[in-house]
């Protein structure tokens, strides 16, 4: 259950407030309006009236400013449950381009800011472990990410004193996406110190540490990459998949082979409309897409091939972050006049 904290008390007016719309959320009424000038309080009326639904919680922000702000408010009024934060992670975005006067291909260019990726993948991996979650998000919370049945379900635990060979375990880190280092340990990276074994899963703020006795789990400890002092001690712990666009093997082999066939149709169909580059380009592309794919299960740009790895048919919607909520959530919309014809417009 939600635990809420503040060191305001309720007004009257703002307790009625709040009694009424949960009333008529209830009764099944889907759409209602709190009204209210700066400083009446309304943040304050949205978190008890999350405390009283008890249902996981998406809150949209009409841009990035405001979504932080109620970031910090809510992490304050919940301090004991997860509160996640959705945001663009791009500090720069260049779109790929391409000329065919000149025969001039101009790259994808992103910038994107490791922190803020962090925090996506940290809020759909707590929408899903846990009911009590509020998710603050931006217009990005309708853009295509990975399945959520995909991203879980790849998803391993890990139990104290549960038993797993060191191999296996290295194993499953390299299954998940995680690679190898022996330097510095950073985000998507894991180290190897003898029956020691570091890794650094996108989702989390510092990196865990497993410590094997045999085929015994015998400790699981977060700990600080800089200093490497242990933090706290675990009892069990999630390491979900490096990114919720990575597919398992046999995914992508599959997804290739439909790849391919799309590109043999768009190849045949640039020839037949005499654009020789188009269809030199496109090739050239995709054919060193599916090579970082078969290599690396990853490739920059992959939600170009998001309907074939994730089953999608032709026509179907991507998925998105409300896709992690399930059937039974509640939608905030803060600045409603600016936020729906935003999201409308995107």
């Amino acid at each position: 259950m939600y635990v809420l904290k503040s060191a305001y008390k309720i007004t009257d007016a703002q307790n009625k407030a709040v009694k009424k719309i949960v009333s008529d959320y209830r009764k099944h009424i889907q759409k209602q309006v709190l009204l209210g000038i700066t400083g009446s309080g309304k943040t304050f009326i949205m978190a008890n009236i999350i405390y009283e639904l008890d249902l996981p919680c998406l809150i949209l922000a009409p841009n990035k400013t405001l979504a932080a702000q109620l970031y910090q408010e809510f992490t304050s009024f919940f301090p004991e449950n997860r509160v996640g934060y959705f945001i663009s992670y791009y500090d720069y975005y260049q779109p790929e381009a391409y000329v065919p006067q000149k025969n001039l291909y101009i790259a994808k260019e992103v910038s994107i800011n490791p922190e803020l990726e962090r925090l996506r993948i940290d809020a759909v991996r707590n929408i899903l472990e846990s009911k009590n979650t509020i998710i603050v998000a931006s217009v990005s919370a309708i853009y295509n990410i990975g399945s959520p049945d995909d991203f879980f379900k790849q998803k391993v635990s890990y139990f104290l004193y549960g038993k797993i060979r060191r191999d296996d375990l290295i194993r499953e880190f390299i299954n998940l996406g995680y690679s190898r280092t022996e330097e510095f340990i950073e985000t998507g990276k894991f180290r190897i110190r003898g029956d020691i074994i570091e890794i650094f899963p996108t989702s989390e703020e510092n990196p865990i540490r497993f410590t094997l006795d045999g085929i015994n789990i015998v400790g699981i400890e977060v700990f600080d990459a800089i200093t490497a002092n242990k933090l706290k001690g675990l009892e069990s712990v999630n390491i979900f998949p490096i990114s919720y666009f990575y597919y398992k093997k046999s995914r992508i082999q599959d997804s290739i082979g439909k790849i391919k066939t799309e590109l043999n149709n768009r190849i045949e169909f640039f020839l037949k409309e005499d654009k020789v580059e188009f269809a030199e380009r496109l090739k050239e592309k995709t054919l060193y897409d599916i090579e970082l794919l078969e290599q690396y299960g990853y490739c920059s740009g992959i939600e170009n091939y998001s309907m074939y790895l994730s089953n999608r048919k032709e026509g179907d919607p991507p998925y998105t972050l409300l896709d992690f909520f399930g059937k039974d959530y509640l939608m905030i919309i803060d600045e409603s006049h600016i936020s729906i014809p935003q999201l409308k417009g995107m």
